[in-house]
């Protein structure tokens, strides 16, 4: 279309031309002469524009050429995610993701409470031993930056495990393990939310998932209102009020009426004693509630002590306790009341040495006892006695990269007698 304007153009051109021309009357001579100059002008322009329609189509093919091998040809590598170039986060306030992944395999000589941890050997234990793998305790979580309001800063925290409800072992409902908010002033912190127990805190450094629960070990992770006040460099004190759903202070099918939680004071003293650079501490704690069981007036109570002293390679650190009608709150389910609904007396506590034989082994033997009152037991409602003596050693592959090795010898005595069974366990773990 193009081409035909062009050659339009020209003849328009040469009428204009002639047309004075032939008001000039010029000989035939000079008409003969103008006609062949324009006829070599208009060959000239035709071959130009000849030239030029052939460069277009050279053109449009090089680019279908092109277009073909684009989409024939693999995609570009994407560049690795880098500090740098890691998209920001999009939350609101600053965000850090962080988790576990944790793989057991089990061997058991008898039935120990449940596939994948220990609680205690059941009477009915029959001795048929068992093998199980589990992921269960791989764990994501949170950390969150909040706002600030005049003097106090917050933040918060979300944790979760795969330890809840699962119709089989390679499956398992996400929990909470952690759901928090802490507001911090200076030298005083208050948290509310769902954290671990904020007495008796120390945990002994088994693999098994149930920390030696209801072996000498009190634990939980518990909604709260905790208040801590550091009172100088070595002194910190808090006060608690801490407690599960009213359900969970029902056992044995009693009339329960605990609507008091149980309030909790404790002191913990810390420092470098050793000059070795490493903190220990030493804790007091105590705590009580108040209700009716059976429509008697109780009053469960709590006492006491703990200690964490790290010296060089080697480390110690235990719990002692003395309490009465602890259920829930201490992973003692089942141990608060006896038949009559009367408070279960028991005592109990663990100790255990810590060895770092070189940078990537470090070696951990431990024993734990939970005590209940035999005259507080008015049938087998509850154990006689429960303990756990474990040995594991722990190797780091990695910083973040870990293998351990444990076992556990655990014995239950009841009425009729003890029950024992042994424990082999080794994890894989990485965290980040």
């Amino acid at each position: 279309m193009k081409y035909l304007s062009v050659r339009f153009a020209v003849l328009v051109g040469a009428l204009g031309i002639l047309n004075p021309m032939s008001r000039a009357e010029p000989t035939v001579e000079e008409m003969e002469g103008k006609l062949l100059e324009m006829q070599t002008q208009m060959m000239e322009m035709q071959n130009q524009m000849e030239a030029l329609h052939a460069q277009l189509v050279a053109m449009q093919e090089r680019k279908t050429e092109v277009a073909a091998t684009e989409s024939s040809a693999p995609p570009a590598p994407v560049p690795a995610t880098t500090a740098a170039t890691a998209p920001a986060s999009t939350s609101k306030y600053p965000l850090k993701f962080y988790g576990k992944v944790k793989v057991d395999g089990i061997y058991d000589s008898n039935t120990l409470g449940t596939d994948e941890f220990i609680l205690f050997v059941p009477q009915d234990a029959d001795g048929q031993s068992q093998v199980s793998f589990t992921a269960r305790e791989t764990r994501l979580g949170f950390s969150i930056g909040g706002p600030t309001m005049g003097d106090w800063r917050t933040t918060a925290k979300i944790e979760s495990d795969f330890y809840g409800s699962a119709l089989s072992g390679g499956s398992g409902s996400l929990r909470i393990r952690l759901a928090y908010v802490d507001l911090t002033n200076g030298k005083t912190a208050v948290r509310v939310g769902q954290d671990w127990l904020p007495i008796s805190t120390l945990n002994p450094s088994t693999t098994n998932f149930t920390i030696m629960a209801y072996n000498g070990n009190l634990w939980n992770r518990i909604p709260q209102v905790t208040v801590r006040q550091k009172f100088s460099e070595n002194v910190t004190g808090l006060v608690s009020a801490y407690r599960f759903r009213d359900g969970e202070d029902t056992e044995h099918g009693l009339e329960t009426d605990l609507l008091m939680p149980w309030v909790a004071a404790g002191l913990r003293f810390h420092g470098d004693p050793f000059g070795t650079g490493k903190k220990a501490s030493v804790a007091i704690n105590g705590a009580f509630r108040s209700g009716e069981v059976e429509g008697e007036s109780v009053t469960p109570s709590l006492v006491s002590a703990e200690f964490d002293l790290p010296w060089r390679a080697v480390s110690l650190k235990g719990e002692v306790y003395y309490g009465e009608g602890l259920g829930a709150e201490y992973l003692h389910r089942g141990g608060a009341f006896n038949l009559n609904g009367k408070p279960i007396r028991t005592s109990g506590g663990f100790l255990q040495l810590g060895i770092r034989v070189a940078d990537p082994v470090r070696l951990n033997f431990g024993y734990g006892l939970d005590n209940p009152r035999d005259e507080d037991l008015v049938a087998d409602e509850f154990y006689r006695k429960s303990t756990t003596l474990f040995g594991n050693a722990y190797y780091d592959l990695t910083s973040d990269l870990m293998v351990v090795v444990e076992g556990s010898q655990v014995k239950t005595t009841w009425s009729d007698g003890t029950k024992d069974g042994f424990r082999f366990q080794s994890s894989l773990i990485f965290v980040w």
